[in-house]
């Protein structure tokens, strides 16, 4: 028995407000569209504007602001939709009322023709929804389903410069939503700030990697992932849980890829896809991993022996003037001192680094005898005592023995070589950075 007021189909649409008469004499809405491929999905977005759509007789869509739509009274509906026989589409005189939802930011179906796109392509995809579209253009302004499978992003205002279009194929990945039409565009706006580090979707084949893996975690977020990358200029998030570093700006060699996974820290974040990695540009400056701090350097217990002063002082231009060193560091703005193997530039304790460099204002060249110190080699830390008490543990011993075969047998953060040919200098295992 059919209930009045309950459209088979659509009580467990959150949407869906009911069932209401719409007389001829005192119709509910005002404006009305037909379609021989009607659903509730394709009178939402021919209604994209309004507060409220309904449809009606298997084929009619009706769109209105008006919030007394239910000012006739309950009414029978009981046809079932010309485009989803699964669905019910009002009756006689009757409509199947929906409200819009107001945050998704939809702005309405366009033209975009083949010879005046409106927006770039980036991603295509059998599982297409909007959202998985605006995973994919979180740098951009504006966003678009179209053809069912495909997903495009653009910053221009000016999307609706080819005209209205006819949007009337399911998303790929969700029947009850449309992504566009046969050149057309479901177009959005990106409601949510858009984050100026995000670059983009990219294919991350296993044969052709963009980056460098360096951690796997089940709270992986973006900006998890970015406290991982400090010493990176680009990062990016995989598969939900992985985290990847790089420095090639060519991150986009293998094209664009799918973005369609949540991120296992948090599911309203995309984290990458399978092979697929959502790429961002680290907006803080990268940690320099040859710095080892601002160490004090009294006149009288002085750390380094000077290799000259220059008004172009930076710590590159030092770096080439200690280049017999392991270690180098810069002072009093225009300074430049240089370490032997063994120097221990901490003996002083430390130091209040706050003079720029003569050669470029945006870097700090030490202070009053106080040096901003530097290690040629970036992974090596300097020459330690090590007593009986040891500082690590004993692991390994070769009579072929070098800081790198050290640095491949030890698990641990730290590693160091000792006795020419034990694995006890002592640097930072880069393998593990």
């Amino acid at each position: 028995m059919l209930l009045l007021g309950v459209a088979v189909g659509q009580s467990d649409d959150p949407s869906y407000l009911g069932c209401f008469s719409d007389p001829a004499d005192s119709r509910v809405f005002d404006t009305q569209y037909s379609d021989s491929a009607m659903t509730a999905a394709v009178c939402s977005v021919l209604c994209a504007s309004s507060a409220f759509y309904g449809t009606q007789y298997s084929s009619e869509c009706w769109c209105g602001d008006n919030v007394d739509y239910d000012a006739n009274g309950e009414g029978v509906c009981d046809m079932a939709c010309s485009g989803d026989s699964s669905q019910t589409c009002g009756g006689f005189y009757a409509m199947s009322v929906y409200e819009n939802p107001d945050d998704s930011g939809y702005l309405g179906c366009y033209s975009d023709p083949a010879d005046s796109r409106i927006f770039e392509l980036v991603a295509t995809s059998d599982d297409m929804t909007s959202e998985i579209c605006l995973g994919n253009c979180g740098a951009y302004q504006y966003y678009g389903t179209q053809y069912s499978t495909q997903c495009w992003c653009g910053d221009n205002a000016d999307y609706d410069a080819n005209g209205a279009g006819e949007c009337d194929m399911a998303c790929s990945g969700d029947a009850s939503e449309i992504c566009g039409g046969f050149y057309t565009m479901s177009v959005y706006e990106n409601v949510d700030p858009v984050d100026p580090s995000y670059l983009g979707c990219y294919s991350d084949p296993a044969d052709s990697r963009i980056f460098e893996l360096v951690a796997t975690s089940d709270d992986m977020t973006s900006e998890i992932c970015l406290g991982n990358c400090g010493a990176y200029q680009y990062y990016g998030t995989q598969y939900s849980t992985q985290c990847w570093c790089g420095d090639n700006a060519d991150y986009d060699a293998n094209g664009a890829g799918e973005c369609d996974m949540d991120c296992s820290g948090d599911s309203s974040e995309i984290c990458g896809g399978f092979y697929s990695m959502s790429v961002y540009e680290n907006d803080v400056d990268p940690v320099d991993l040859s710095y080892r701090g601002c160490y004090s350097d009294p006149a009288d217990s002085r750390i380094f022996v000077e290799a000259g002063s220059s008004d172009g002082m930076t710590a590159e231009f030092c770096a080439t003037l200690c280049s017999d060193y392991a270690f180098y560091g810069t002072q009093y703005s225009t300074q430049c001192w240089c370490g032997d193997l063994n120097a221990r530039y901490s003996e002083n304790g430390e130091g209040v680094c706050d003079m720029p460099c003569s050669g470029d204002s945006e870097e700090t060249c030490g202070g009053y005898y106080s040096m901003s110190v530097y290690a040629h080699d970036p992974a090596y830390l300097g020459c330690f005592q090590d007593s009986a008490g040891r500082i690590m543990y004993y692991s390994y011993e070769s009579d072929s023995m070098t800081a790198d075969a050290c640095a491949a047998v030890c698990s641990e953060p730290y590693y160091g070589t000792q006795f020419s040919r034990e694995t006890v200098l002592v640097r930072r295992n880069r393998r593990l950075r």
